[in-house]
């Protein structure tokens, strides 16, 4: 797969220095130019773009305002004349910043590094939404988010959902290997919690609206440093 370039720069010779760089790398394909930031703005809005080259000092609106416009700004290696932006560069996730003029080495590291975080952001799958589950006989599909907990019944489970419960024939291990890890959380031998739905965590239980569950000896750390962030 090639990598989608757009290049956000007022001044033509640093596109014609891009340019060059870019046409020596195979992995690279140069999707647009743009002058300013309403023009790449608008170019984003009809072009698929994987990464972007942004010079920072721009008439108008500069690197950072352009990209405090976007709800989801693209991959983006500044490009700039100036040093002293470097550390406020990093607050915008930048994979890395490159000072005029810009040695092709220096610019060969930049794209690598773009590369295989690219790379590895298409090998992750979306985040899964539904799971389904042969329930009453039939396979139907629950919404993950519906779920506040599963409690283990031997090879059967019980999925507690916000409006009804099911009874299915899995094993908890077997299901826990279908759920996002980011989402579910395994407290007890006997049950997987919701993390969204948990209120309160003390030292041997754990808050779920109304319901109380024991957190198991074994996962006691586990669940503790786990929820440490979110339960200061």
């Amino acid at each position: 797969m090639k990598i989608r370039v757009l290049i956000v720069d007022d001044e033509p010779r640093a596109h014609a220095v891009l340019h060059n760089y870019i046409e020596r790398m195979p992995e690279l394909e140069l999707a647009g130019d743009c002058y300013n930031a309403v023009e790449a703005y608008r170019f984003l809005k009809k072009e698929e773009v994987n990464l972007i080259f942004l010079d920072i000092t721009m008439p108008e609106i500069d690197g950072f305002g352009f990209l405090r416009m976007l709800e989801t700004p693209p991959p983006v290696i500044f490009t700039t004349a100036h040093s002293e932006f470097g550390v406020e560069s990093y607050e915008y996730n930048a994979i890395d910043y490159l000072k005029k003029p810009i040695p092709f080495e220096r610019f060969l590291k930049a794209v690598n590094k773009a590369v295989q975080m690219i790379e590895n952001r298409t090998l992750i799958s979306p985040q899964k939404k539904t799971i389904d589950l042969k329930i009453d006989g039939f396979v139907q599909q629950v919404q993950l988010d519906k779920i506040l907990y599963i409690q283990s019944l031997g090879n059967y489970v019980k999925i507690f959902t916000d409006k009804k419960n099911h009874l299915v024939q899995i094993t908890t291990k077997e299901l826990e290997d279908l759920l996002p890890k980011n989402i579910f959380l395994r407290v007890h031998k006997s049950f997987i919690v919701n993390r969204s739905q948990i209120n309160k965590v003390f030292d041997e239980e754990i808050l779920l609206g109304e319901t109380t569950l024991p957190i198991g000896k074994t996962f006691k750390k586990y669940v503790k440093e786990t929820l440490a962030t979110s339960f200061r």
